[in-house]
């Protein structure tokens, strides 16, 4: 679950960041925003398994 963790956390970038917000951005292609929502999404059906068993 760390590498999980790892892959969300640029998700979060504080307003007081704005380079590293900035950097983000430049980073957000279509192709890294469709591969990264598909893990999300894996992720969050994982985390509702765990919580309803």
């Amino acid at each position: 679950m760390q590498s999980e963790h790892a892959l969300m956390h640029p998700f979060n970038i504080s307003t007081r960041y704005p380079d590293e917000k900035l950097r983000f951005y430049r980073m957000c292609t279509r192709d890294f925003a469709a591969d990264n929502f598909a893990r999300i999404k894996e992720i969050r059906k994982w985390l509702l398994q765990k919580i309803y068993q």
